[in-house]
């Protein structure tokens, strides 16, 4: 798939009002251990896509099922899960890697952080969507950030796929 930045797909009010819901409420745990940083690169929290009774997990995905429809991509693609990403400011990172065969959708709320897919770097802001295949992605440290930045990460597939693999 193409890597396609989607500027301001939740607007400013609804993009701030989810960034301080979501600080304050979602449960936050020690992300992924970078063996290169010898410390967590991020906070996290897994949401229970579709199968919770949670208010955060609903919130999440009322969110991620509006955009993916927005796009277009909701008959193309299967969920298999959404990871909420808190970089608490520009040292919080991603290192490099990627999920084979899958597609993502990132929605970015708060601070204004790059993310590196395949060697190009992109900018995403507050309300950006960025949606991408399976290449090598990142988001680099940026000292220079102070403030804190959500990401909510949708890994999904295609629909056709998806019937190949399970028959």
């Amino acid at each position: 798939m193409k890597t396609i930045l989607h500027p301001k797909l939740v607007d400013t009010d609804t993009a701030n009002a989810l960034f301080d819901y979501l600080l304050q409420n979602v449960p936050w745990i020690d992300g992924i251990y970078s063996s290169k940083l010898k410390r967590v690169s991020r906070k996290a929290y897994f949401c229970d896509f579709g199968n919770s009774y949670s208010e955060i997990d609903n919130v999440i995905t009322e969110l991620v099922v509006s955009k993916l429809s927005q796009l277009g991509l909701h008959h193309e693609y299967a969920i298999l899960g959404v990871y909420v990403n808190y970089y608490r400011d520009g040292h919080d990172v991603a290192p490099m890697h990627n999920h084979p065969k899958q597609t993502q959708m990132v929605i970015s709320l708060g601070a204004t952080r790059n993310i590196v897919i395949v060697g190009k770097t992109y900018t995403t802001e507050n309300g950006d969507v960025i949606v991408f295949g399976s290449g090598m992605h990142a988001v680099p440290e940026m000292p220079e950030v102070t403030q804190p930045r959500i990401s909510i990460a949708t890994f999904m597939v295609k629909k056709t796929l998806l019937d190949i693999t399970t028959t």
